[in-house]
């Protein structure tokens, strides 16, 4: 049976945005993604932290840029009544040292974001164990080897 949980919308809207001086990427994506990772990326890059600048100074104004840039304010307003929903699927107990489900979560309304639940069966409460989210936007191209 599935379960659905609802997720206050402001805790969507959190998020920490950390740029370091290094411009080399770290990491290769295959054609036509890195085309398009480079074209976006050209450019004056007026967020980009500077080390000469004061951290928390520049954290406001990125934040600041951020909501504009993203149309934060206005989301918030169009979607002020609604609730976000995740959607638990059935554990599947094939793997070995976890349980996998794949659900998803209603983000705006109509739009669903499956992810992967990964427990480690050594979790319990007396022992909990730290939340990763790792999200992809690979579009089923990535090669996570």
């Amino acid at each position: 049976m599935k379960k659905i949980h609802f997720i206050p919308f402001h805790f969507l809207l959190l998020g920490v945005l950390h740029l370091g001086a290094e411009t080399k990427s770290f990491v290769s994506y295959p054609e036509p993604m890195n085309s398009y990772l480079k074209r976006v990326q050209q450019g004056e890059q007026v967020h980009a932290y500077d080390e000469t600048e004061n951290f928390a100074d520049w954290q406001r104004k990125a934040r600041g840029a951020l909501v504009k840039i993203t149309r934060l304010k206005r989301m918030q307003t169009q979607l002020a009544g609604f609730k976000p929903k995740v959607i638990m699927a059935e554990e599947d107990r094939a793997p070995k040292d976890f349980t996998r489900s794949l659900c998803s979560i209603e983000t705006e309304p109509g739009v669903k974001v499956p992810f992967y639940l990964l427990v480690p069966k050594s979790a319990t409460p007396k022992k909990p164990l730290p939340l990763v989210l790792c999200p992809s936007n690979c579009w089923g191209e990535c090669n996570l080897a």
